[in-house]
């Protein structure tokens, strides 16, 4: 089993995988950047958080 937590910040976003993999990203706060915006931040996130736990496991957030 995989474990990832993420900090939706107001100005931007942090995501830590259990390995110590980590990312800074744009907000996924759509009061901060518009719904459009904070929904193509978060689906890119989630897209990289399940490419590098890809390993036959569950990843839990």
């Amino acid at each position: 089993m995989r474990y990832w937590a993420i900090d939706a910040g107001g100005s931007g976003t942090s995501a830590l995988l259990d390995d110590g993999t980590r990312w800074r990203r744009g907000s996924v706060n759509p009061a901060s950047v518009g719904a459009q915006i904070a929904d193509t931040e978060l689906r890119n996130l989630f897209r990289a958080i399940a490419e590098q736990t890809r390993d036959g496991q569950l990843a839990l957030g």
